[in-house]
């Protein structure tokens, strides 16, 4: 039986798109499928780049940005704001702890500054962190119950609530789950480094299967080696 992965899509993020149209080029050298599902507006705080980046690589908007990429290679996006077809009965409470500890993890990194000491801010940020994962959750879920040909899910990184969501889905069915981050380059890079240095030396990336139970240690693990 072939394999057929889905890539979760999500925002701007010239990096990871690039590397996912990587990832295609590798699973179609296993002779896989690779599919595409951008969570659109099921996520508002997801990496996006400026729109004077985006100019830079050529891209009208950043309404665009995924569209234009794929469409220019002939790769059709399915999108996972009109998916949100299951309901809540589908979550398990294993599901939703993972969902709301990958939310509070989010706060903690997103909050660390900005909303420092803020207790009214923190929790309606929670809400929505949270909301971002169910949601993601609930897309991704729907899709893989009427597609059971889909063997493996692929998000990056897989530490955000809107990430952690379609890998519980995948859980919930049994499935492959696999993760992509950054590669040895991040490390070269200056603490002063541009967007546009960004994209231009985002060579090489990390793809192996999501780390369950060792997650923070293979996180540690990305800025010293690279798997492709």
């Amino acid at each position: 039986m072939k394999d057929v992965g889905l890539v979760i899509l999500h925002g701007n993020d010239l990096e990871f798109l690039n590397f996912a149209l990587n990832i295609l080029e590798v699973e179609k050298s296993k002779n896989s499928e690779v599919r595409f599902l951008h969570l659109g507006k099921l996520v508002t705080n997801a990496d996006t780049f400026s729109r004077k980046i985006l100019k830079f690589a050529r891209i009208p908007s950043p309404e665009e940005t995924v569209l234009s990429h794929l469409k220019s290679k002939s790769i059709d996006v399915i999108e996972g704001d009109k998916l949100r077809e299951t309901r809540f009965k589908d979550f398990t409470s294993v599901a939703i702890q993972n969902i709301e500890e990958a939310s509070l993890s989010a706060l903690i990194s997103i909050t660390a500054d900005e909303y420092a000491g803020n207790k009214m801010k923190n929790r309606k940020l929670l809400g929505k962190l949270n909301d971002e994962g169910f949601n993601s959750y609930l897309a991704v879920f729907s899709y893989l119950k009427s597609h059971p040909e889909v063997t493996k899910v692929i998000v990056s990184n897989g530490r955000f609530p809107y990430q952690r969501g379609p890998l519980e889905a995948a859980h919930e069915l049994n499935l492959e789950t696999f993760s992509f981050e950054r590669g040895s380059y991040e490390s070269l890079l200056s603490n002063f480094a541009s967007n546009v240095e960004r994209v231009q030396k985002a060579d090489n990336f990390w793809y192996q299967p999501f780390p369950r139970n060792s997650r923070v240690r293979k996180q540690n693990a990305i800025l010293c080696y690279t798997i492709i």
